[in-house]
Formats: C-alpha cells, sequence, structure tokens
C-alpha cells in the first residue's frame, strides 16, 4: 500500500472516530483534528495530523499492527483524537494489522467515555471498544 492509500485509510479512521463519538453522544464534533500521540518510542504529544501520519507509515511493505484511536475531546474548533500505538510488532501485509473492519488497517476504534457533552464540549474519562468480536 502506498503512502497516498494509506493516507485514505487513515483520513477515513479519523472521520469514522467523530461519527462514532457523535452516535454515541449525541453531539456533533468539527472535523478539523489533532492528535494525542503515543508510541512508537514518542513521548505523549499533541501533533497535527500530518505528523501523525508521517509518524504510522511505515512504508509501502511495513504496517503498525494496532492504533487506538477515538476521540478524546471536543470545543466548538478542534477535534482531540487519541491514536495511541501499542508495543506489537509491525507487520509486512497489511491484512495482518488489526483490520477489523476489513479495509481499516491498524486502526482499532474506541469510544472515550465522556464527562461532559453540555454546551458541545467533550472531556477524556474511560475507553469503550468497539470491533472486538
Amino acid at each position: 500500500m502506498n503512502a497516498q492509500q494509506f493516507r485514505q485509510v487513515f483520513d477515513a479512521a479519523l472521520e469514522t472516530a467523530a461519527k462514532n463519538v457523535e452516535e454515541e453522544y449525541k453531539v456533533q464534533v468539527p472535523r478539523v483534528f489533532e492528535i494525542e500521540f503515543g508510541g512508537l518510542g514518542y513521548q505523549p504529544s499533541i501533533i497535527d495530523v500530518d505528523e501523525a501520519f508521517n509518524r504510522l507509515y511505515l512504508g509501502e511493505d511495513l504496517y503498525v499492527a494496532i492504533v487506538d484511536t477515538g476521540v478524546l475531546e471536543a470545543n466548538h474548533h478542534v477535534t482531540r483524537v487519541w491514536m495511541n500505538v501499542p508495543g506489537y510488532p509491525p507487520k509486512s501485509r497489511f491484512e495482518d494489522t488489526w483490520n477489523q473492519p476489513p479495509g481499516t488497517g491498524p486502526f482499532k476504534q474506541v469510544i472515550v467515555g465522556l464527562m461532559n457533552v453540555n454546551d458541545h464540549l467533550l472531556t477524556y474519562r474511560r475507553f469503550k471498544e468497539l470491533n472486538t468480536e
């Protein structure tokens, strides 16, 4: 999978994370994203979408196995998505990543429990895994 194809999967994972939280909490979140990134030897930090993509795209024949992905918080301007890469070894085939449902690659969607959904403000509390069949 080339970088452009992986970018489409990456962008779809962000959109899915936003839709999941909207469905779970009956709110709308902006499609301007920032990423709270952890794993792959990086200290946890808030980075932009392009930097997150660059960290996650390992090449045409090497893929991170799992990327836990879910909305941490949102306000009227930006949605912060949590992306964490656990310490599993990379995979040489895209199909061997988390890939649930098929085609989503390493992006494992989670719902982050939110403490406050009033006034369109969402904040972190706990996680609920999706697609854990």
